[in-house]
C-alpha cells in the first residue's frame, strides 16, 4: 500500500510539472506571435507602401510632362538627358516636400490614405495643366500668356487643403508648380505663379476650412 501511495504521488507530481510546463509554452508561443502580429505596421502606416505611391508619383509626373518626348521624339543624343534632368528636377522637389511635411506636419506622410490622396490630387491637376502648355507651346492655338492665365495652378492646393489642410495644400501646390513648370519648357514665370497661386489659395482655403468646422 505504502509503495503503491508513493508511486501515485509521484505520478501526479511529474503529470503536473509536464502540464504546467506545456501551459508556460503555449504562453510563451501566444506571446511571440501576438508581438509579431503588433510590430508589422498595418497597411495604411507601412512606410513601403508609402515610398511606392511616391515613386509611382514620380514616373507618372515625369511621363505627364515628357509624354511628347516619350511618343514622338526620334530618341536622338539629347533625349536622355533632358529625361534625366527633369527627373532629377523633379526628385528633388520630391524630397524638399516630403521634408517640408515630416517638419511641419508628419501624421500625413505616416497616413498612407492621405498620401495616395495627395498623389491622385496632383495628377488629376497635372494632366489639363499639360494639355494647355502643349496647346501653347507645340501646337500654337492659343498664346503662352493665355495658357499660364488658364494653367489650374490653384486647383491642386485648394483641394488638398479642403479634404486635408493647409500645410498639404501648399506641399502639393509647391510640387505642382514645379511639375508644370517643367512641362512648359522649365519655365520660371510659371513656377512663380504657381508659387503665388499655391500661398493665396491655401491661405483661403484654410479660412473655409476653419468656417466648415
Amino acid at each position: 500500500a505504502l509503495t503503491y501511495y508513493l508511486n501515485k504521488r509521484l505520478i501526479r507530481g511529474f503529470m503536473k510539472d509536464w502540464i504546467s510546463k506545456f501551459r508556460a509554452r503555449k504562453t510563451r508561443q501566444r506571446e511571440k506571435r501576438g508581438g509579431f502580429s503588433s510590430s508589422s505596421a498595418p497597411l495604411n502606416e507601412n512606410p513601403l507602401l508609402a515610398l511606392l505611391i511616391a515613386f509611382c508619383t514620380l514616373a507618372a509626373a515625369l511621363f505627364t510632362i515628357r509624354i511628347e518626348s516619350l511618343l514622338v521624339s526620334t530618341f536622338d543624343a539629347q533625349f536622355l538627358p533632358g529625361i534625366l534632368a527633369d527627373g532629377l528636377f523633379l526628385l528633388v522637389g520630391l524630397l524638399a516636400v516630403v521634408l517640408f511635411l515630416l517638419v511641419e506636419k508628419p501624421a500625413v506622410l505616416r497616413n498612407n490614405s492621405r498620401v495616395l490622396l495627395l498623389s491622385l490630387i496632383s495628377l488629376l491637376t497635372l494632366i489639363p495643366g499639360k494639355i494647355l502648355s502643349h496647346l501653347s507651346t507645340s501646337v500654337d492655338w492659343m498664346s503662352p500668356g493665355v495658357a499660364q492665365a488658364l494653367l489650374p495652378f490653384a486647383l491642386a492646393p485648394l483641394l488638398a487643403t479642403i479634404l486635408i489642410d493647409s500645410t498639404a495644400g501648399i506641399a502639393v501646390g509647391v510640387w505642382n508648380s514645379l511639375a508644370l513648370s517643367l512641362g512648359a519648357t522649365a519655365s520660371l514665370p510659371f513656377f512663380l505663379s504657381g508659387i503665388l497661386a499655391t500661398a493665396v489659395t491655401a491661405f483661403l482655403g484654410r479660412q473655409v476650412r476653419k468656417r466648415a468646422q
